[in-house]
């Protein structure tokens, strides 16, 4: 349970944080109470790794300064092209490519991106010039599924073997991924970095794909990414400072907040939620149907 029955009982009866007080200790025992501190102390050194980062290496940011001249994705569903709007509008000069192996995916990405540019514009916030630059930086490029069968290098999209910076972003799918990285580290030139928006997949296990596991690295962005702050950062088991460095100063010029993971089920964001939803399953077979949950959640205080 989220909140163990005592402390609901106690608020029930307006005794609050009086009782509550005394309850708590005793309570820390709990099971649930146990995860849910594990929970939090993860969340908080992520947020102390994260202060390390932007306040402690400035120096070696600095040295990072310089924009990734060329960015791809590979993906076009609506995370990833949520992820090349917001590096194409915040990266003033970076290329941005977005690779799909369907051409219908590739021309819904194109006319959201259209649309979602007009909107910003005419919401005053951007500006008619920054917006031409946006959609003139913005490829979408068709990827043949044979080629990601036969890892033909040379028959890789062009975008691909200039690339600075690679973030793969397709569906949930293991295989899937190790396709795509193996492509990307043949593919792309041996410095540039190879991430994935993975929500829940080992960044290890993902980079056991390629030669080079050190420029593997997790950038989870939150749903929708034009809006979401949070970008989860998760180090594989041969992940270099160097990847760590740069994958952090994109998020920082894409105008995130970073969340350093371990390479663990879930990372933090999923971990966090998931009690969650499994509390809301546990309602639902409680009580006397979807209506009842559902009203109480959204017309809750």
């Amino acid at each position: 349970m989220l909140l163990p029955p005592q402390l609901l009982r106690a608020a029930r009866r307006s005794v609050g944080i009086s009782c509550g007080r005394h309850l708590f200790p005793a309570l820390c025992n709990h099971q649930h109470q146990q995860q849910h501190n594990h929970l939090y102390g993860i969340y908080r050194s992520s947020r102390c790794v994260h202060t390390e980062v932007c306040a402690g290496k400035e120096e070696e940011k600095g040295a990072l300064s310089d924009l990734e001249s060329e960015l791809v994705v590979v993906g076009c569903g609506q995370m990833g092209t949520g992820i090349a709007l917001t590096a194409a509008r915040h990266l003033a000069g970076t290329r941005v490519t977005l690779l799909d192996i369907s051409k219908t995916q590739l021309q819904r990405g194109r006319k959201f991106s259209e649309l979602w540019v007009q909107k910003e514009v005419g919401k005053g916030k951007l500006e008619p010039a920054a917006a031409e630059s946006l959609l003139q930086r913005l490829s979408f490029i068709f990827l043949d599924p044979e080629v990601l069968i036969s890892l033909d290098a040379s028959a890789a999209p062009e975008a691909v073997r200039r690339s600075t910076f690679c973030l793969e972003s397709a569906s949930e799918n293991l295989a899937i991924k190790r396709n795509i990285f193996a492509l990307l580290d043949s593919a792309a030139p041996p410095t540039a970095v190879l991430a994935t928006n993975t929500s829940s997949i080992s960044i290890t296990k993902i980079a056991a794909a390629t030669r080079s596991p050190h420029r593997v690295i997790g950038m989870h962005f939150m749903n929708p990414v034009p809006v979401m702050p949070l970008v989860e950062i998760i180090s594989g088991l041969d992940t270099d400072e160097n990847t760590k460095l740069r994958t952090e100063q994109l998020a920082f010029q894409m105008k995130k907040t970073t969340a350093h993971a371990l390479d663990r089920p879930g990372f933090v964001a999923n971990r966090l939620l998931m009690p969650y939803l499994n509390e809301a399953v546990f309602a639902l077979q409680v009580n006397e149907g979807l209506g009842c949950t559902g009203k109480a959640m959204t017309e809750s205080p």
